[in-house]
């Protein structure tokens, strides 16, 4: 094989440090390399940690909303359930490297909110999917999401078990048309 030549390689260089999607001055020191190599041997007991963590998740998502009329509120012994999924959900971040969540404003959130005295409303810039995990884990809101969601095959029964209220993003005016079931729920 022939050695690339020095323009070549130049341009490569100058190519990958260009690039959005690298990180070229990260610094490669012994923490790192010893970070990954902790994560490396870790990964099978993490894989085995989010497995039993997600099965047992859906189990009790499974749990809630079977036999259940999703049009109506579920009742408390199901919303019960739905709570300890809602648990689950924070040991699937755990082997995914979420040990610690940095919250802020937290504390404005009262008793009165917990306890459904008050009502809030919560604006979130919907950045990763680690969002939705979170919103569940931190509130277990009433939330309005794209209704194929609630259709994908694991996913879909712990979307319905919060009953959210489902948009067709197809059409613009069912946005506006499912509203008022927000501040039904």
């Amino acid at each position: 094989a022939a050695m690339p030549s020095s323009s070549a390689s130049s341009s490569l260089r100058c190519a990958l440090h260009a690039s959005p999607f690298l990180e070229t001055n990260f610094p490669m020191n012994m923490y790192e390399r010893a970070k990954i190599a902790i994560m490396i041997l870790s990964a099978p007991v993490r894989i085995v940690i989010f497995v039993v963590a997600f099965a047992t998740a859906f189990a009790h998502f499974y749990a809630a909303t079977a036999g259940a009329d999703l049009n109506k509120p579920l009742a408390t012994w199901r919303r019960n359930i739905v709570y300890i999924a809602a648990m689950w959900c924070r040991i699937v971040l755990v082997p995914l490297g979420f040990l610690y969540i940095n919250t802020k404003g937290f504390e404005n959130y009262t008793t009165d909110m917990r306890s459904g005295k008050k009502r809030i409303v919560i604006c979130i810039n919907h950045v990763s999917w680690v969002d939705s995990f979170l919103l569940v884990i931190f509130f277990q809101p009433c939330s309005v999401t794209k209704k194929t969601i609630a259709n994908l095959p694991l996913i879909g029964r712990g979307v319905r078990a919060f009953q959210p209220v489902l948009v067709d993003r197809v059409e613009a005016a069912s946005a506006g048309a499912h509203a008022s079931n927000v501040g039904a729920k």
